[in-house]
């Protein structure tokens, strides 16, 4: 993982973890990342098609990434449930309790660039903001993987 996208993750994470936090649990933040990443597969075959790739190649390398972050975000809530069942009197604890929706939000903010970038190769016209976003997130990512390279030189 490059430190753009780790970024993004925690900008996320943290995020999601507060407002959870603030509105006292979000709860429906895993369904908007299962609803958004039925989405990036879907609009990830189009595009696939549309390139006339094979889909299944497509598939074998999204699927399970996807459903590992599903597998993740399963242990973290059965720790926060053993955690919240077990130490409900340890000080400090609270905070805790949230990190699935911080987790979440985090995946559904990379789920959400993918179907931009979905979106970009199926020729999709889309709010200037976005593709200057998508635009601005790239270039961070190409600098990082050249400074990468330079560092391993």
């Amino acid at each position: 993982m490059n430190r753009v996208d780790f970024d993004l993750k925690l900008i996320g994470f943290s995020v999601g973890t507060f407002l959870s936090w603030v509105v006292g649990g979000l709860g429906v933040a895993f369904l908007v990342l299962l609803g958004l990443m039925a989405l990036d597969f879907v609009t990830g075959v189009m595009v696939a098609w549309k390139r006339q790739e094979t889909a299944s190649s497509v598939a074998y390398e999204k699927l399970p990434k996807k459903i590992y972050v599903i597998l993740l975000v399963m242990a973290v809530w059965l720790i926060q449930t053993v955690a919240a069942a077990y130490a409900p009197e340890v000080q400090g604890l609270e905070w805790f309790t949230y990190t699935v929706d911080g987790i979440c939000i985090a995946y559904i903010m990379i789920e959400f660039v993918s179907l931009l970038e979905n979106g970009v190769a199926l020729n999709v016209s889309m709010p200037g903001f976005l593709k200057h976003g998508l635009k601005v997130y790239h270039e961070m990512k190409k600098k990082e993987e050249g400074d990468l390279e330079e560092k391993d030189a």
